[in-house]
């Protein structure tokens, strides 16, 4: 997925709440710092890294994706 379909400003701001480093939570979800890097400068990011980010955070992957975002605009 593209910087455009998924809110990697998002994905900056539950880390940082949550208070781990990317390396933590590279660790967390099983991938490189690397990975979560790319992720959250909007670089690339996988359904399932996704899918991981939304079981760490405990939330809705549809809060993490921009399609959510368009629909409730247009309500």
């Amino acid at each position: 997925m593209t910087k455009e379909d998924y809110k990697n400003e998002l994905l900056v701001s539950l880390r940082q709440k949550k208070g781990v480093t990317q390396e933590s939570l590279a660790e967390s979800i099983d991938v490189t710092r690397f990975t979560i890097i790319r992720a959250e400068k909007g670089e690339a990011a996988s359904w399932k890294l996704l899918q991981s980010f939304a079981t760490y955070y405990d939330i809705p992957i549809s809060e993490l994706l921009r399609a959510s975002e368009s629909a409730q605009i247009a309500a």
